[in-house]
This record gives structure tokens, C-alpha cells and sequence, in this order.
């Protein structure tokens, strides 16, 4: 069999495409400083360039939308509080703005999102152009050029936005600080380009209060896992990895799965269910919630080989991952009990 330097490099796609697939899994990703007991936060306007106050009034819409804390807006701190008190509150000083925040008797909060913008601007460029003419041919197949040229003139908007943010306690103190800035840039291009310079800067500074969300509220996101290493039938761990198994024997003390999902999935509940391959009968069931404190290699659930084959008997078995309430797996391993050939 011959074999192509085509055919060579389709199998070497196709198999990189096969080691690196992964599966979704839906997770509500919790802050790290999240607690029950902080239920209400406000928003004052962040410092810096001019849309400072923008930023801040579209997180606090956000976040009121994402309902994980009872959110006051600047708007709203600006209808309750004195000019004199607004002053302080909207200042650079964080203590003295959390002091006046917190004298306004109508504002009960544990926390106070304040922010600074680094970069909000945009820039617009025009670019002279000239290209050929071109008509379709009697048979209407192909393009010729007719010696002709047209001029126009193509415009670029770019807009950048760059802000960093940090949640105080009610005494001025830091809850959580953005590690880094929360940026993103847009441009549109064309004659006429498609949005405005003023559209693209809006579609930047959504995009950066949706990395903001991501840092203060719960989350409803998906991330990408590889099911081979998140979902292990497995035998030892040695040297930093476990022996993964496709079958264990019938006289084996125990079936080991083993589960290991990165930190994002902290405080999310999944249930490991094991089923025959042919069945929708659970044999076992269990929860788990996961934190960031299980180690890197996995939290192991042990079922004795004994109870699944008294379940279910020899055979091929399958290990299902479900991520909080549904119903519908996220992620599917197979492996088989098998009976020790006579000798």
C-alpha cells in the first residue's frame, strides 16, 4: 500500500484533531471571595478617561441583570446622596468614598465596586483607493478587465477600551482586585465601514463589563475538557499519572474512577453514575460538590467490583459524569468486568 504526502498528513490532522478533542462542560463559575452573606453591593463611577461613568453604570446594569447580589448604580447613589456627600463618594480617595458610601442610610452593602479606566478612545482613519473596473463576459463565466478604474475611499474606526476594577468592604478595605485589566478592541472597516466609531466603542466597553461580570458575579459559562482525563477508570497512581483501564477482573477488589476537573468548577455539583453499557438502570449513583482544595490529581471514587457484578453481572459497564441537574451526560467512559480465563 502506497501512501500519499497528502494521505500522510490527512492522518496526522485527523489524529491530532482525535488527541486534542474535547467536551463541554456547563458550570456556573463562582468568584473566590463569593460568600451567602454578600447579598448587596453598589457601583460607584470609575476614575480615569471620560467613560469611567459609562463603564460603571453598564456593570451595575449587568450585574443587576446576573441577580447574584442586590446592586445599587451610581445613577441610584446619585438620587440618595447630598451634592456635598457625592463629591466623596465619587472621589479617588477608596476609604473616604467607602465612608460617605456607607453613611447614606438607604444603602445597606457589604461591598463596593470601585474601577479605573485607563483607555477609552477612538480612532478614525480614511484610505485613498483605486481598483479595475470589471465586467462578466458574453458567457457570463469570468470577470475581464474593462481599462477602466474606480477611485473610493475605505474607513477604519478602531476603538479600545481598558479598565481595571476592585470590590471594598464598607470600611474601604480590598475584597478582590481585577489580577489584570479587563480590555478589548473593536474596529470596523469598509466603505462605509459597518458601525460607527461610536458603535465600535460600545462594543468595547460591553465586552469589558462582561469580563468584569466574570470577576464579581456567578457565571453560567461552558469550558472544554479532554473526557479521557477527566473521567479515568483506573488502576495505580504512579509517578504523577493513574494507569488508566479499559477492564478490570471479575476478582479485583474495586472499580476506580477517578475525577479531576479544573479549579473553575469549584462549588459545582456533578453525580458519577455506572450503569451496564445496554442498561438505563443505575448499579451506582453519587454526588459530589467540587472545590479547588480537591488535589491535582483527582478525587477517586472506589465501588467494590463485587456489588457492580452482583448489579450487573460480567461485562461491558459505562461511567456517566452529570454536570448540577441535567439530565443529559456530559461526558461518557466505557470499561468492562471481565472473568479470569481458566488456565
Amino acid at each position: 500500500m502506497k501512501f500519499t504526502s497528502k494521505s500522510v498528513l490527512l492522518c496526522l490532522v485527523l489524529l491530532s484533531m482525535a488527541i486534542g478533542c474535547g467536551k463541554e462542560l456547563t458550570i456556573h463559575q463562582y468568584p473566590p471571595f463569593w460568600t451567602p452573606e454578600l447579598k448587596s453591593i453598589a457601583v460607584v463611577p470609575f476614575r480615569g478617561q471620560a467613560g469611567g461613568e459609562a463603564i460603571a453604570e453598564e456593570l451595575a446594569n449587568s450585574l443587576r441583570a446576573n441577580a447574584t447580589y442586590k446592586v445599587f448604580s451610581p445613577a441610584d447613589i446619585q438620587q440618595l446622596a447630598s451634592m456635598q456627600d457625592l463629591q466623596i463618594a465619587f472621589g479617588d480617595d477608596n476609604v473616604a468614598m467607602a465612608a460617605q458610601v456607607r453613611k447614606i442610610s438607604s444603602l445597606d452593602v457589604q461591598g463596593i465596586i470601585s474601577g479605573s479606566v485607563s483607555t477609552y478612545d477612538t480612532t478614525t482613519r480614511h484610505e485613498q483607493k483605486r481598483e479595475p473596473v470589471m465586467v462578466y463576459d458574453n458567457n457570463l463565466k469570468r470577470e475581464v478587465a474593462t481599462g477602466q478604474y474606480r477611485s473610493f475611499v475605505v474607513t477604519r474606526h478602531d476603538a479600545n477600551a481598558v479598565a481595571t476594577a476592585a470590590l471594598l468592604r464598607p470600611d474601604g478595605s480590598t475584597i478582590y482586585a481585577t489580577p489584570s485589566p479587563a480590555s478589548y478592541q473593536q474596529y470596523a472597516e469598509g466603505s462605509p465601514p459597518p458601525n460607527s466609531a461610536e458603535g465600535c466603542l460600545a462594543v468595547a466597553r460591553a465586552n469589558v463589563v462582561a469580563q468584569l461580570v466574570e470577576h464579581f458575579a456567578i457565571v453560567r459559562k461552558k469550558i472544554k475538557v479532554k473526557p479521557d482525563q477527566t473521567l479515568i477508570p483506573a488502576g495505580d497512581y504512579f509517578e504523577g499519572k493513574w494507569d488508566k483501564r479499559k477492564s478490570f477482573m471479575i476478582d479485583e477488589p474495586v472499580v476506580r474512577i477517578v475525577l479531576c476537573l479544573p479549579g473553575e468548577c469549584d462549588r459545582n455539583t456533578f453525580t458519577v453514575a455506572i450503569s451496564r453499557k445496554e442498561s438505563r438502570e443505575y448499579i451506582k449513583s453519587e454526588q459530589i460538590t467540587w472545590s479547588r482544595a480537591i488535589p491535582a490529581r483527582g478525587h477517586v471514587f472506589e465501588y467494590p467490583t463485587s456489588e457492580l457484578v452482583e448489579g450487573g453481572g460480567p461485562g461491558k459497564y459505562v461511567v456517566k459524569l452529570f454536570c448540577g441537574t441535567d439530565e443529559k451526560p456530559a461526558l461518557e467512559r466505557e470499561f468492562e468486568i471481565a472473568v479470569a480465563k481458566p488456565k
